[in-house]
């Protein structure tokens, strides 16, 4: 009967990873650590089982060219993947110097993109490729929204909860993704009691690095202890950042308490929003730390249920994904406000 048996076609998935850790950290469990236990369940309980292979960078400067080799490979394999999806550690570069080579070798909605994708809201890629057909799918938060949650949140505090006038806040910024969430934060924080009321904003460079962020914000926070410049808030556009800079209060809390003594009995330190909702970060926020006040959560299980949903379809052969399914930009949440805390 063997020779009458059909043989199962297995679909077999490539999965490229960002490093699940930063460059320089060992300490932190980062936003990228948790989507590949998270899609390997979604992609394993697909129908037929199909196979999934990971691969993953090593921590440094050629991250970004490991990917390409990655891809590359799997592009021209001569038992090619039926799915790849990509979390880039440099999207531009993908998109200036190999995407179109790549989608006309593995076909339309083959390569599919999570965390950073050419978000269609975005100008520069309004017309991708000529022809919006050509675009990758992807799953990833809307950063200029989840910007506004964290601006709407730091309002909350500093402008009803404080009554502070005109709030000193420090944008912790990092790579692709950030100015969009440091858009989305000043616009809000933009809808304050009146233009008399506007933030001071100082930006340091964080690269969303955790070695990186504690440094230059450490050089900053110094100054601002000895020209007895308080700061109100830092907004971190990752979360691994906004530990960071945690880091680095708590380390100088006594000298910042020195020069800022508690007004009217109360101790004002300053407070910390991060971008993404990891659990190391919100166990702070659970514990009411001094300095963690809240997070941005991007809603990281329900972007990897919309992925297995496109790898679904793209691996049973579905000729057209409407695009309400095959581009998604996730709409963030306050982590406060999901877990009914107060200001």
């Amino acid at each position: 009967m063997g020779w009458f048996e059909r043989k199962t076609v297995v679909k077999r998935v490539l999965f490229v990873s960002t490093s699940t850790k930063s460059v320089d950290d060992d300490d932190v469990n980062d936003y990228f650590a948790s989507i590949i236990p998270e899609l390997a369940i979604k992609v394993q309980n697909l129908p037929g089982s199909p196979e999934l292979l990971i691969r993953v960078p090593q921590r440094g400067q050629s991250a970004s060219d490991q990917q390409v080799a990655f891809i590359e490979n799997a592009i021209h394999r001569s038992d090619p993947f039926d799915c790849i999806i990509i979390s880039p550690v440099d999207r531009d570069r993908l998109y200036k110097n190999h995407l179109e080579d790549w989608i006309t070798k593995a076909r339309h909605n083959r390569l599919i993109f999570v965390d950073q994708g050419f978000s269609t809201k975005e100008i520069e890629f309004e017309h991708f490729l000529d022809d919006d057909l050509w675009r990758p799918p992807y799953v990833q938060a809307d950063w200029v929204q989840g910007g506004g949650m964290a601006g709407l949140s730091m309002r909350q505090k500093l402008f009803e909860d404080r009554k502070v006038s005109v709030p000193h806040i420090v944008l912790m910024s990092g790579l692709v993704g950030s100015p969009q969430r440091i858009q989305g934060f000043r616009d809000t924080m933009s809808q304050g009691p009146s233009d008399l009321c506007q933030p001071m904003y100082h930006e340091c460079e964080g690269k969303y690095s955790k070695k990186t962020a504690r440094e230059n914000f450490e050089t900053y926070l110094s100054h601002c202890i000895e020209e007895k410049r308080a700061i109100d808030g830092i907004f971190s556009t990752n979360d691994e950042m906004a530990l960071a800079v945690r880091d680095a209060l708590a380390q100088r809390k006594n000298d910042y308490l020195a020069a800022f003594p508690p007004a009217g009995g109360e101790q004002r330190l300053p407070i910390i929003i991060g971008f993404d909702g990891i659990r190391d970060l919100t166990l702070h926020i659970d514990r009411y730390d001094d300095f963690i006040y809240d997070t941005v959560f991007v809603r990281l299980k329900d972007q990897i249920q919309h992925l297995a949903n496109i790898v679904e379809k793209v691996i049973s052969g579905t000729k057209k994904i409407p695009g309400t399914e095959k581009f998604v930009d996730m709409k963030c949440e306050s982590y406060r406000s999901l877990k009914g805390m107060g200001v």
